[in-house]
């Protein structure tokens, strides 16, 4: 989280300290929860508008871009992971990833093998365990933008394997009263 100092859109370290056994993590103050809560207390609706959908969006994917920049992978970017800040207006919300906790800083070319994330929200590659990085952020990414639209992500399998056997043959519902 220290590397991220500075980047627009990325929850902003405080202070880290531990005391005894535990590890205390203290970020910027996030007046309107996760995602998930500022849609259900907000929004009053499991999804939004394009219009936010689009805010919220082009905010989370520009933290993701200069994550990348410093070549750090999230690898867990999903609706509970993005803070909401509600300012005087719409316009004045901002949206910021957080959780760090599953985060690597790969080099130049460096690939992962292991999985970590959240079920629903991870690419194939990583699900696999096969060779992942950076792109597998992209994937999170797109899958957000569906949720976004539609409350909730394009795969619905209830273990691994299904998910898996999904992204091959399950060919996505563009079907929602969102669409």
């Amino acid at each position: 989280m220290a590397r991220c100092r500075g980047i627009r859109h990325c929850v902003q370290l405080v202070e880290a300290f531990q005391h005894k056994s535990k590890f205390y993590v203290v970020s910027r103050y996030a007046n309107g929860g996760d995602l998930t809560d500022f849609l259900s207390d907000t929004v009053k609706s499991s999804y939004m508008s394009e219009d936010l959908a689009r805010l919220v969006f082009k905010q989370v994917s520009n933290a993701v871009f200069e994550l990348h920049k410093l070549g750090i992978y999230h690898r867990d970017i999903k609706m509970m992971n993005i803070f909401v800040h509600q300012g005087g207006s719409r316009k004045d919300t901002k949206f910021m990833l957080a959780d760090f906790g599953n985060a690597q800083v790969l080099q130049d070319g460096e690939m992962l093998t292991d999985m970590q994330g959240t079920m629903h929200w991870m690419a194939p590659e990583v699900m696999k365990k096969q060779e992942n990085g950076l792109k597998a952020d992209i994937w999170s990414l797109g899958v957000l933008l569906y949720a976004l639209i539609c409350g909730e992500p394009p795969y619905d399998g209830n273990s691994y394997t299904q998910l898996r056997e999904e992204f091959t043959k399950k060919n996505i519902s563009f079907e929602h009263q969102a669409w």
